[in-house]
């Protein structure tokens, strides 16, 4: 797909109309204009992309340029002194972050480290790497603190063992949602929880060698990996002479594992599952169904429950709570199972010569851009809400009313963006995302597939999967949020 092709559908993702205030105001309001008039307009933009997709020529492969951008070409291509003090800044914020969670008050939002982790490192960080990284290149790698911390371990005292892969990072991601979504955390949980992560890291670099332990088994490192990748491959979208060596390789290169790809899946579903459960349809449909599912093993009356909804709270709240955490952490496995189940199709249709594990590994890069576009929808006004607060919570940062770099002032009340301009931009990113995922599943086929007939044939079920999961996602943007959660 050359420039303008793509430059097209990005335009006509751009035009579609903003149609109602943004998920996360907590309020009902009806949308101006039906939703399914939405969902047909996000999904003709994909269709359009697939018939432009279908008819361009695919670019060939260019020769690997002479400027990497892997770490060490980024370090050697900028001077020391600006890295070095950068790095230095960072480690002081992240150890200043941990010991505010520990001494602080704890309210979230004046104590530093939940504003630090929560939303400067995993969001702020995440959009940086994610949008800027094929072009800045890896940054994360020098600023992480651990990495800083902990790369003078270069022994490897034990083999990393093969079975395990990219395992632990997984594990991680794991942990990670769960405190987000159900621990209730507060500063000093985040403290303890990058204190013992970096135990987990000093005991991992000791034994396999700090190269092995982030390229492998590091969670955020992983993240930030494949969020660089998808820097690089948009890159490539708007620059298609530039192909990245394999130092820093794009989408477009197969995943490094199946457990990176489930990595990906992970990311993708508990995004969305945030979402959605917060909703008031969670609240009016599956909580209902929960109760008359479960109410024959409390003893209880139906109707009692029914009718009585601070009994069933009462009652059924924490099982409810259980089933809630079982469904994230069965929702990368459900995704997954639908996944293999479109490739699975678009190989019998392109009559490809391909296996399903091989088929994962060369179009599950391709979800990234819809996992980042999820993310950003979701969550990017809460950077403009309480990410901004990160000027005077680094003035005051245990929240005891100190001013000790005279910034305690600043930035104090929220960046607050007009609820319809909100969605407008929120449908842009998941039409955009979306977009972006089929030219790079495209690209794939073509490259693995002998003919233009069998690449467009190989598509069609992932083109089916790439509407449903535009217009799921935009759905569950359009819902109110259930009040007080």
């Amino acid at each position: 797909m050359n420039k303008a092709h793509f430059q097209t559908c990005m335009l006509l993702a751009a035009s579609l109309p903003s149609v109602c205030m943004a998920h996360g105001f907590g309020q009902t309001f009806t949308l101006p204009m039906p939703f399914w008039m939405v969902a047909w307009a996000s999904s003709a933009v994909l269709l359009l992309t697939f018939a432009l997709l279908a008819i361009s020529t695919p670019t060939p492969a260019q020769q690997p340029s002479e400027a990497s951008l892997s770490p060490n070409a980024l370090a050697q291509a900028h001077p020391q002194w600006p890295l070095q003090l950068a790095q230095t800044v960072s480690l002081l914020v992240f150890f200043l972050a941990v010991y505010a969670g520990f001494a602080g008050t704890q309210n979230r939002n004046s104590n530093l480290a939940m504003t630090y982790f929560w939303i400067v490192w995993l969001l702020a960080g995440v959009y940086t790497m994610g949008l800027l990284g094929g072009w800045t290149g890896p940054w994360f790698n020098h600023l992480n603190p651990y990495r800083i911390s902990f790369s003078g371990f270069q022994t490897q005292r034990q083999p990393y063992p093969a079975g395990l892969s990219h395992w632990p990072a997984v594990l991680g991601l794991v942990g990670l949602a769960w405190l987000e979504l159900f621990g209730h955390t507060r500063p000093v949980h985040v403290s303890w929880m990058l204190s013992l992560y970096g135990l987990y890291a000093l005991l991992g670099c000791w034994l396999w060698g700090s190269h092995t332990f982030f390229a492998k088994a590091d969670w955020f490192s992983l993240y930030f990996d494949w969020l660089h990748r998808m820097g690089i491959s948009v890159r490539q979208v708007f620059q298609p002479g530039f192909q990245a060596n394999n130092t820093a390789a794009g989408l477009q290169q197969a995943a490094p594992s199946l457990a990176s790809v489930v990595f990906v899946l992970g990311l993708f579903s508990t995004t969305a599952l945030d979402g959605l459960k917060d909703t008031q349809w969670w609240l009016k449909s599956v909580w209902p169904w929960f109760v008359a599912w479960a109410a024959p093993m409390t003893g209880y009356p139906l109707e009692t429950l029914q009718t009585n909804p601070m009994q069933a709270s009462a009652v059924l709240g924490g099982a409810f709570g259980v089933f809630e955490q079982v469904t994230v952490l069965l929702s990368p496995w459900v995704l997954g199972a639908v996944f293999c189940l479109t490739l699975w199709l678009g190989l019998k249709l392109g009559r490809a010569r391909m296996s399903i594990a091989q088929a994962i590994l060369q179009f599950g890069p391709a979800l990234m851009p819809i996992v980042l576009a999820y993310s950003l929808s979701h969550y990017f006004t809460l950077i403009l809400t309480q990410g901004v607060q990160i000027v005077h919570l680094l003035s005051d940062p245990l929240g005891r009313g100190w001013n000790m770099l005279g910034t305690r002032n600043l930035w104090r009340a929220p960046v607050l963006l007009d609820a319809q301009l909100i969605w407008w931009m929120q449908l842009t990113m998941i039409v955009a995302g979306h977009v972006l995922s089929a030219v790079l599943a495209h690209r794939q086929a073509f490259a693995h597939l002998p003919t233009r007939r069998q690449a467009n044939l190989s598509q069609l079920p992932i083109l089916a999967l790439m509407v449903a999961l535009t217009v799921l996602g935009l759905w569950i943007l359009s819902q109110p949020l259930q009040l007080g959660r």
